[in-house]
């Protein structure tokens, strides 16, 4: 029923991660498609092949350093995706995507939606939620789609590396089905994420794009401004690359001391 494909390098990680699938996913048919892939191609790359390859209706694309809290989730995801209107599931994302160059986290809370945590003692935010909630993107760690679905729109192989793969697709997957997140999915995460030289260079390019951004009001500015410009303080990233992250990200009155210490670190 699903094909899970995983683009992988780290043999512990996939190892663990295929026996905690079998141990959780539930009672259905499923395959792992393996790509084997240390930097060789994109994720876009790696993603559209193991879905040609693939044999069943569901397709879930999943980074490889994750470990499944829930059971039964396969069953979860096949019963949200008969319905023939939903486009692309996950168990992180955000119900908006402003023009300023964010990732899929925006930095404003009302919007995001995040299931998967870093560390199980820490718990998970709004454990009480069940039901499904629209959103706009979604976070690669987990992306589940009906097969048809990609193979309408398909990952853009032309935007390469393995940033933006997730938020292309899904944006582009939602101009003519709903995203949802599925609280009843929940993940553990060992990946920080990495959101530095290469992730801006990309971040940069992928805002060029032809894409239905949101406008954001104002006050939405300086709190996405803020919540960046501090966030990126942790990479170590060139000074111009950071003058041409200033430059699409903009500051203003309440901003611009954030837009120097991050210029200056």
């Amino acid at each position: 029923m699903i094909s899970i494909i995983i683009s992988s390098y780290r043999p512990n990680y996939f190892e663990q991660l295929q026996s905690n699938i079998q141990d959780t996913i539930g009672e259905i048919k499923y395959e792992i498609i393996k790509i084997h892939n240390p930097g060789l191609i994109s994720l876009n790359s790696a993603y559209n092949c193991g879905a040609r390859k693939s044999k069943f209706e569901y397709l879930l694309f999943l980074h490889e350093d994750i470990l499944f809290l829930s059971n039964n989730w396969g069953k979860e995801i096949i019963r949200v995706l008969t319905d023939k209107s939903i486009g692309v599931v996950g168990v992180a994302g955000n119900e908006k995507k402003f023009w300023l160059p964010t990732g899929c986290e925006t930095g404003i809370p009302k919007y995001r939606h995040v299931y998967v945590t870093h560390s199980p003692k820490k718990g998970i935010q709004n454990s009480h939620v069940k039901d499904p909630i629209k959103v706009r993107t979604l976070d690669g760690v987990f992306m589940a789609v009906r097969k048809s679905v990609w193979y309408e729109i398909k990952f853009d192989e032309k935007l390469g590396g393995f940033h933006f793969y997730d938020l292309d697709f899904s944006i582009r997957v939602g101009q003519h089905y709903q995203n949802l997140v599925l609280p009843a999915i929940r993940l553990q995460h060992f990946s920080l994420g990495n959101f530095g030289e290469d992730w801006i260079r990309r971040n940069l390019k992928f805002h060029k794009g032809n894409y239905d951004f949101d406008k954001p009001t104002t006050e939405e500015k300086i709190r996405i401004r803020i919540f960046w410009y501090t966030r990126l303080l942790k990479e170590k990233i060139s000074s111009i690359t950071k003058l041409r992250y200033i430059g699409k990200m903009g500051m203003g009155k309440f901003t611009w001391k954030y837009a120097l210490r991050f210029l200056m670190k």
